[in-house]
């Protein structure tokens, strides 16, 4: 379970009365419904709280009923819980949020949970030291908007918000990529075996505006995206051959709420072991490249995971002959 934390305590929105809209899984086909939502006193103090970016905010409402949009949760949570009404609690910041459960909120909009995991692993980016990663699919932002709307929201809102130190909301866009030709990686070079398992390898990544190449390096000018996909192409190939595959690519349309920082894209690769991918970074022409990803990256988080909900859909049989060949890690 997801969802922007909008509660300012025991006299917030959850008191509010009637939500704007009723929750149904067909507020997507009339984007009428964005301007209810706006006219709505209970929306327009969520919608303009200074919890949330409000360049993202209107990016949504400009593009009220394209989707799937997806929103991305990191999370770390306090040692002990905080209550927003000051009230002392005995619960860690883990049994807190845990109280949160917007299941049905979620549900009654289209809505699902597509992604779930603890990080098992931070092996790059420290400015947080992320504990939990959440996805959840929404039909469009209209749905988003008023599951946050709503009353029941609020009041689930005050324990994650109770329970949680730092987080990050990313909205973005999934890339459609075909389906992997081996999804259990009994092919792989290293397969995955019960003491080795398949792992999520995902980097959170803000690109520089002008990749940031050391002196000396005899590198043309390019975009961080650019240097990013210099990198990949060296590496693309060794990733493939050792049977590793995407999981998901994600475009960030921005950061909604919890972090002031901007990122680009959130690259998701299947690793078939750790022996695999101990393999993919002893490579040669993977090593030779990183200059291009050191100079590509602004902000990074890279993790490792081991989900307990992994449903990124893949791309339908159209977009998967559309689709790019996606990139390694």
């Amino acid at each position: 379970p997801t969802a922007v934390d909008t509660s300012n305590g025991p006299d917030s929105q959850q008191n509010a009365g009637p939500p704007p809209l009723a929750l149904s899984a067909d507020l997507c086909d009339d984007p009428g419904n964005m301007a209810i939502l706006l006219d709505s006193p209970a929306a327009e103090e969520i919608l303009t709280s200074e919890q949330l970016n409000q360049e993202q905010v209107e990016r949504m409402v400009d593009s009220p009923t394209e989707g799937p949009v997806y929103q991305i949760d990191l999370r770390r949570y306090r040692d002990a819980a905080q209550s927003s009404d000051g009230r002392e609690t005995e619960l860690t910041g883990r049994d807190a949020s845990v109280l949160y459960d917007p299941t049905e909120l979620l549900e009654s909009v289209g809505a699902r949970v597509v992604y779930r995991t603890e990080v098992d692993d931070q092996i790059d980016g420290d400015e947080v030291v992320w504990e939990t990663i959440d996805i959840v699919e929404y039909p469009c932002p209209i749905a988003l908007f008023a599951v946050l709307a709503h009353p029941d929201h609020g009041a689930q809102a005050v324990h994650m918000a109770a329970g949680v130190e730092n987080s990050a909301t990313m909205v973005a866009d999934l890339v459609p990529l075909p389906p992997p030709a081996d999804p259990d990686q009994t092919g792989a070079a290293f397969p995955p075996t019960g003491d080795d398992p398949a792992f999520d390898l995902i980097h959170v990544m803000d690109f520089h505006d002008i990749a940031q190449y050391e002196p000396g390096s005899n590198e043309p000018q390019r975009t961080g995206r650019e240097a990013w996909s210099e990198y990949q192409a060296g590496g693309t190939g060794a990733s493939v051959e050792l049977g590793h595959y995407p999981t998901a690519v994600l475009e960030v349309q921005g950061v909604l709420s919890g972090d002031d920082r901007t990122f680009e894209q959130i690259l998701m690769v299947h690793m078939s072991s750790k022996a695999g991918f101990q393999a993919l970074l002893d490579d040669s022409t993977r090593q030779e490249g990183r200059y291009h990803r050191h100079a590509a990256l602004q902000n990074n988080y890279s993790m490792i995971t081991y989900p307990t909900v992994s449903q990124i859909p893949y791309a339908s049989p159209q977009a998967e002959a559309d689709a790019a060949p996606p990139a390694g890690s």
